[in-house]
């Protein structure tokens, strides 16, 4: 014997209603968390690691800018504890230009210095080639190197060999407002760190990449 149910006008309102709390509880949780929500499918891997995940949904947090510009402060204040203020702070793509400069501001102004990078495969190399740019002896003597996140260390471990090539007698010391636990280089100065992955105020979706690299 065959059984239908029917699902009446008023089953069809309750569900509705149910669907919109639900979805009003999801907003309030990512507007208070400052998270940002990525459909995705499968299990890839990537370099930035979600805080948690729902079925295919996954949470990514997002710093504040405010929280950002705290960290700067206090990074250069540990820097002028150290006696290292910089002759020269490099930075690394947009997130550490925007970190950096924030840190140059709170050390008086330090002489700043920006190169883009690229990725070709786990590859990294520099868009402009910082050897072929005459850089005055006199800013090389004390290198800070800022990125605004850091994964693996790959990128920087490249930026540093390269500034040693130039001067093997650099102090050279790096800067991170993020820095995720799969990373193993060591970093001197740094905001946060975490196993996830914190996004900086002004990273969206599209900045979320998935990775061949084993961040196990």
């Amino acid at each position: 014997m065959i059984s239908l149910f029917i699902i009446g006008p008023e089953w069809i309102a309750a569900i509705a209603a149910m669907l919109t709390a639900l979805a009003a509880i999801i907003g309030a949780i990512v507007k208070v968390g400052n998270l940002i929500i990525v459909v995705r499918k499968g299990k890839k891997k990537q370099v930035h690691k979600p805080l948690f995940s729902w079925f295919n949904l996954h949470f990514f947090r997002r710093s504040s800018m405010k929280r950002v510009s705290k960290e700067a402060r206090r990074l250069a204040k540990m820097m002028e504890d150290d006696k290292f203020i910089p002759t020269l702070i490099f930075f690394i793509g947009r997130g550490g230009s925007i970190f950096g400069s924030l840190i140059s501001y709170n050390l008086k102004n330090k002489p700043i210095f920006c190169v883009d990078r690229k990725y070709v495969g786990n590859k990294v190399t520099s868009i402009f080639p910082i050897n072929n740019i005459n850089i005055p002896e006199e800013f090389l003597s004390k290198i800070l190197i800022v990125a605004g996140e850091v994964h693996t260390g790959g990128t920087i471990e490249y930026f540093i060999e390269q500034f040693k090539a130039i001067n093997s007698q650099s102090i050279i010391k790096t800067c991170v407002f993020f820095k995720q636990t799969s990373c193993k280089l060591n970093i001197d100065y740094i905001g946060r760190q975490g196993h996830d992955s914190v996004l900086m105020p002004w990273q969206d979706a599209d900045f979320i990449r998935e990775s061949t690299i084993n961040l196990s």
